[in-house]
């Protein structure tokens, strides 16, 4: 519906059959993995975000900011996740001119304010019970380490993006659409949101997995 209302309905459908067409989600859906409920909650935000762009009512800015603090006690990286929303909401916040800095202050407040809410009730409650936290997952690699890693991470990026099924042929259609219409999409305020989004939670994989031992 989100595609339709920013194209048209030949282009909903097409982007809906493409969505269904990804093994990815016929996968996850029938797994015990909580992939497929971080990927709800974080498109779901996203979507909201970029609807509140667009017709600035708060309750879509409070209900984005509860999907997002979903993320975080579904998996360890929905707090990174978190933080990636904030910063697509500082980005959206600094294009609108029509708002003062004032307005601004008060719709960040909105939107932090609950996610983070849950996050933090979330971590304090896994500290006092003395479950295993983020410490155990982010410590560094030792230096000598990193540049293989940072390697070894391009080429599983590499593999998973064009060489697996998971997500039959959504990257080819954004890599051929970013290299043949590369001026339209500058000219799209959703399409530089979406890019952002996408660049920060790619950087969040690639920095976890050279410096961290994360995905030992």
């Amino acid at each position: 519906k989100n595609v339709k209302d920013l194209t048209n309905k030949l282009w909903g459908t097409f982007s809906l059959c493409l969505t269904l067409s990804s093994s990815f989600y016929v996968i996850h859906s029938g797994i015990g993995y909580r992939e497929i409920v971080v990927c709800y909650y974080s498109c779901v935000s996203v979507i909201l975000l970029l609807m509140w762009n667009k017709n600035p009512h708060t309750g879509l800015l409070i209900l984005a900011s509860f999907f997002a603090g979903f993320m975080t006690f579904t998996k360890l990286e929905g707090t990174g996740y978190l933080f990636i929303l904030y910063v697509l909401f500082l980005f959206i916040l600094k294009r609108k001119k029509d708002l003062t800095f004032p307005d601004k202050t008060k719709h960040l407040v909105y939107f932090i304010l609950p996610g983070f809410s849950i996050c933090f009730i979330f971590h304090l409650y896994k500290y006092f019970i003395n479950v295993a936290n983020l410490a155990q997952r982010t410590q560094l690699m030792e230096p000598g380490e990193i540049l293989f890693r940072f390697l070894t991470m391009l080429k599983i990026f590499w593999e998973n993006f064009f060489l697996t099924g998971n997500w039959n042929l959504v990257w080819f259609l954004l890599a051929a659409s970013i290299f043949f219409k590369p001026k339209r999409l500058e000219n799209q305020e959703e399409i530089k949101s979406i890019s952002l989004t996408l660049v920060m939670f790619f950087a969040l994989y690639l920095l976890l997995g050279t410096f961290t031992v994360t995905f030992n």
